[in-house]
């Protein structure tokens, strides 16, 4: 009997998924969940047939995402929305496992792959950077074909398309780098820094700078990037539970010497809100997802030292990865997910064979907790699947070391 064979290989799969990334986030990006779950759906059903191989996920991994979900779930039991919560956690699983699934697939694929998959986001890449300069020559043109007309400034439908861009260019940097081509690199860079600032919020072209500081340190020494960035990402979490007192103050500083404005004002108003109710529950959090019901959310802060009847203290989530975490399900929750962060940043630059990529391993890096800890929500299911496949595609394109 013959046995059957489907027409493609993990790699076909993981460089259709670094082709689609920028033109699905540029046309449709809350399509990029689907592109995520299409992938780990074919992968799993390659792993089904003989012989019946599936990638090996790091377990470690594996151990310390199944108890930050497992913990997540337990929230139900004093959630504030119970149904909310189970539905919560059952879906970032879902997400994670196959997010894991993808990262493993990835880390396996031989030179030749990895160069297909370098082409995928090559061609994707050319792609969506046309239809992103025809939607801005043309009033989001583009966009209006597949979409009702927006509401307010139709700018801001981009708004995502911005973030993806500030942390893509990383990963295409890779690809460009790996030729030999650093007249390329730095124009690919330039060009970058030249088009965040046309798209509508600044998060992006924060994101990206940061990210750029990163990786020239990491040039000299990719340990020092990842000191850097780990430095950050402890400083930060040691700076939580002070944010209710230090954050206004730092509001009323910028307000005093005319520097601030309405959006970094909210998110200030946001973080010392969100941290005070954490501190309230810091142990157990009030429940998985729950950021919108939290008493007092629906209750308005000060925009630059004034009421503003626009200004909910959690308008849709805490517009800080760390602190949505630690708000919804506790200190045990927050410190898995720094243990998931912390272990990958740590094999950066062990899994890359030259300083080159693990520095753009590291922006991306960056450019990712940047974005995460600034802007969306992180149980969104478009931004939770944007992330694995990023991490998914840096260990596509990085080159492993030589086996000694």
């Amino acid at each position: 009997m013959r046995r059957f064979v489907l027409p493609f290989d993990n790699a076909t799969i993981i460089a259709g998924m670094a082709f689609l990334l920028l033109p699905v986030a540029v046309l449709a990006p809350l399509g990029i969940a689907a592109v995520a779950g299409a992938a780990a759906a074919l992968v799993l059903l390659r792993g089904l047939i003989p012989p019946r191989r599936w990638p090996p996920v790091d377990r470690t991994t594996l151990i310390a995402v199944g108890l930050f979900v497992l913990w997540t779930a337990v929230t139900t039991f004093w959630s504030l929305q119970p149904g909310r919560s189970i539905a919560g956690s059952l879906r970032v699983g879902a997400i994670c496992f196959g997010g894991m699934i993808l990262v493993a697939t990835a880390r396996n694929l031989d030179t030749s792959q990895r160069q297909r998959v370098s082409n995928g986001l090559l061609f994707g890449t050319l792609i969506g950077a046309a239809l992103l300069v025809i939607d801005l020559l043309t009033n989001i043109g583009i966009n209006r074909l597949v979409v009702d007309d927006p509401v307010g400034d139709p700018i801001k439908m981009l708004n995502r398309a911005g973030s993806v861009v500030a942390i893509l260019v990383w990963p295409l940097a890779i690809v460009v780098g790996r030729r030999r081509q650093s007249g390329g690199v730095i124009s690919l860079l330039i060009a970058t820094a030249a088009a965040l600032p046309l798209f509508e919020p600044v998060v992006p072209l924060i994101a990206f700078f940061a990210a750029l500081a990163i990786f020239t340190v990491s040039l000299w020494r990719p340990s020092a990037g990842t000191n850097a960035l780990i430095a950050g990402l402890l400083a930060l979490m040691l700076a939580m539970p002070a944010l209710p007192e230090v954050a206004p103050r730092i509001d009323a500083a910028l307000t005093a010497k005319g520097v601030n404005e309405n959006s970094v004002s909210h998110r200030l108003g946001i973080w010392a809100f969100s941290t005070g109710r954490a501190l309230e529950k810091p142990l157990i959090g009030w429940g998985m997802a729950t950021a919108r019901a939290v008493p007092g959310g629906r209750d308005n802060v000060l925009i630059l030292g004034e009421p503003n009847a626009d200004a909910p203290a959690i308008p849709l989530h805490p517009h800080n990865a760390f602190v949505q975490i630690w708000l919804e399900a506790g200190l045990p929750a927050l410190l898995l997910a720094a243990f998931v962060v912390l272990r990958a940043l740590q094999c950066i630059p062990g899994n890359a064979a030259g300083r080159f990529e693990a520095a753009a391993g590291l922006a991306t890096a960056t450019a990712l907790l940047v974005v995460a800890n600034l802007s969306y929500g992180i149980w969104q299911g478009w931004w939770l699947c944007f992330i694995w496949l990023v991490v998914a595609l840096v260990a596509a394109l990085v080159q492993r070391p030589a086996a000694p």
